[in-house]
């Protein structure tokens, strides 16, 4: 069965290690000066709301959002493939009005074509310094229907 709800201080440990293990996933090759912060022990982004999706009662994704901006978006591996994705890009387009936004890692080019089929378009490519390593990024958009 699988649940929705506001995340809740004993998520914390759960959502660090589904983003580690993610990151691990999706670009750890690609980025391999930036292994050791791929780890359950660094901190969650700071973000104004997270959700949630349980599986049997387990967290297996998570999304976190600042204004209409989408920080993160992971889903545990065993978990990638089922629509925990979109469905949590759902319950954040659902609380957001207006042009909802994310940034992808160009080494993540799965992530983008997720944000595709959901309507997402690539606005530019930008260059960012992530824990102090330049990265190509796409940054996507998606206007929302009022």
């Amino acid at each position: 069965m699988i649940e929705f709800r506001t995340f809740e201080p004993q998520d914390d440990a759960a959502c660090r290690a589904i983003a580690a293990e993610a990151a691990m996933t999706s670009y750890g090759r690609a980025m391999p000066e930036l292994r050791h912060v791929f780890s359950p022990q660094t901190p969650l982004d700071a973000a104004e709301w997270r959700w949630v999706a349980l599986v049997d009662g387990v967290v297996a994704a998570f999304i976190e959002m600042n204004g209409h901006h989408v920080e993160n978006l992971f889903v545990a591996a065993r978990h990638q493939g089922k629509g925990l994705g979109r469905a949590l890009l759902e319950q954040a387009e659902a609380r957001t009005q207006g042009t909802i936004t994310l940034t992808v890692f160009q080494a993540n080019p799965r992530a983008r074509s997720l944000y595709e089929r959901q309507g997402y378009v690539v606005q530019e490519s930008r260059t960012i310094r992530f824990h102090g390593v330049e990265q190509g990024t796409w940054f996507m958009s998606k206007t929302l229907a009022d």
